[in-house]
This record gives structure tokens, sequence and C-alpha cells, in this order.
């Protein structure tokens, strides 16, 4: 570049670093405190370097994009660069692992927020709490100082603790089969009177609040279908957590959840017996299996509920 242009292209950095506060579409929490304030003050910066808004100017500029430059640079320069790449390093790591489920969880209503926080035992109702005890609850004690694990990683603890076979990689798919397998453990413990019964209350809540007509005898067919999709992913989630969430002793506050929990205590009883039978894999200094399963399941609707193909359906 020329003296013009290194005058013009200098002038566009201003620009861009005067922008801070950066939007990170995360949970703070996240972050160390000092790598926050780099991501928030730097943030549009670094975005227009990295996408060639912006050109490289200097040495470090050019060491934080990891290209080549004729100048060494100085001591001083490479401290602070590095510091910024690890920063911003971490900040499209956790985008990457957590940014689609925080953006669902910005759409969510304060009642699909406080049920995810009433499973997590959360202290107070924030959706910026929801990730961090994701987070914590999904390392055992060995894990406790590695880095946060992705909702991928939660994903395939899970599939491999519940032994599920299952070849998608797809996420919304993962946490359905979730969903399904609770479902099918439970089904297979009752007799099939209990399970006539059960299933007259999942099509009466159709009726009332989905608008459909389930036949008899085709409901947990449709439930447990790997294709499920809609209003159904709200049934599969609302009746495997009527199970779930019994034997673990919680009570989730929305609609048709509260309907199943209650016509499972009148047909089966106490749900301990399922319990016993499903809860047997989670252990003291072990991943928090009955915290992440429930929310896992119930995240697999709020994903259905606001995705782009159903935006509309459920407002």
């Amino acid at each position: 570049m020329n003296k013009e242009d290194i005058k013009i292209e200098k002038a566009k950095h201003k620009i861009f670093l005067a922008q801070d506060n950066f939007d990170i579409k995360l949970p703070n929490s996240l972050f160390f405190s000092e790598y926050l304030k780099i991501i928030k003050k730097f943030g549009y910066w670094f975005l227009a370097l990295e996408n060639g808004d912006l050109q490289p100017l200097t040495p470090g500029q050019y060491y934080f994009l990891g290209r080549e430059y004729a100048t060494s640079i100085s001591y001083y320069e490479l401290r602070k660069v590095i510091k910024y790449k690890l920063a911003w390093g971490k900040y499209k790591k956790y985008k990457k692992d957590w940014g689609d489920l925080y953006l669902i969880l910005c759409q969510c209503n304060n009642e699909e927020i406080e049920t995810l926080s009433k499973i997590l035992k959360l202290k107070s109702v924030s959706k910026e709490n929801i990730i961090p005890e994701l987070i914590s609850n999904s390392k055992n004690l060995l894990e406790f100082f590695d880095d946060h694990p992705s909702y991928n990683d939660i994903l395939y603890k899970i599939k491999v603790k519940l032994k599920l076979d299952t070849k998608t990689i797809e996420i919304s798919q993962i946490e359905k089969s979730i969903a399904i397998k609770f479902l099918e453990q439970a089904l297979s413990r009752m007799t099939e009177e209990q399970k006539i019964k059960f299933e007259k209350e999942i099509i009466e809540i159709v009726n009332i609040e989905g608008g459909l007509k389930y036949k008899v005898g085709t409901v947990f067919t449709t439930l447990t279908a790997a294709q499920i999709s809609g209003f159904g992913v709200y049934l599969l989630a609302s009746s495997s957590l009527s199970f779930i969430t019994g034997a673990i002793g919680l009570t989730l506050p929305f609609a048709a959840y509260t309907a199943l929990s209650s016509a499972i205590s009148v047909i089966i009883g106490p749900v301990g017996w399922i319990g016993a039978g499903l809860f047997t894999l989670w252990k003291i200094n072990d991943v928090n299996f009955s915290k992440i399963i429930p929310s896992v399941i119930y995240i697999s609707w709020l994903r259905e509920k606001y995705s782009k193909e159903n935006s509309n359906n459920f407002q």
C-alpha cells in the first residue's frame, strides 16, 4: 500500500476501534474477566480484521491473523497480541459450541426459562445462568479444571451413558433420540391397561392444545418415530419429562407436563419404580445426568418451537 492507502486504512481502523461494547451473544460468565474486557472492547475490530473489512497494518495485526510480515514484532506487542488471540480464540470456540443454544434461550418466554432453571435447580431465574450450569453439571470430578465442553460433548456423554445406537450427527435428532429412549423405557414397564389410560390422556391434550387428531393405538408409535416434528416434539418432551421428573422429585410449570404427570400419578401411583431402573446411572462425582438429561429433553422442544420452520406456528 502507498502512503495514501495506509492513511485511509488507518482511518477505517479508528472507526472500528471506536465501536466498543461488542455484543458477544453468549453468557458473560463463560469468560475470564480480562478476556471479556478485551472481547467487548475490540470485538468489532477483531471481526473486521478477520473478515477482510480491514487490512492489517502492523506486525502485531499480521500475527493476530496468523500471517507472515517482513518486520519482526516487538516483545511488548507480541505479549499484547497473544492475549488478544487467546481471548478471541475463546470467544470463537464458545460461539461455535454454544451460540445456537444461546439464541434459542434469547427467544424463550419467562415460563420456559423458569422451567429450565427448575430442572437445573438454579437459585435465580435467568437465561444467562442456563449454559454455565449445563457446563458445570456435565463435568465429572476429573474434568473439573478442563476447558468448557461443547453442547455436542454433552450430548455425546449422554449417548454413551444411555447406550444410544444413533448414527446421526444432527443435534435436534440426538435430543429427540434421548427423549424417545426414556419414553420407551417407561412404557416398557407399564401394563397394557396403564398404556391405554396414558395414551388417552395424551390424546386429550392433543385435542385441547394441538388441534390435531391422534387415533387410539397410534400415539406411542408416532411419539417414538425418528422423524417426529412440530407439536409431536412437545408431546414427546412432555411425556418423557413427566416420568423423569417424578423420579427425581421435581415439578415443572408448563401445561402438558402438568396434565401428564398428574395422570401418571393416578395411573401407576408413585413413579419410583420407574426411577429405580432409569436413574441408577447417576453417581456421586460423575456427570450430573439427573440435571442435564431432563434439560436436553426440554431443549429439544425449545429448538423445535423456535426453529425457522415453526417460527409462526407456536407463538
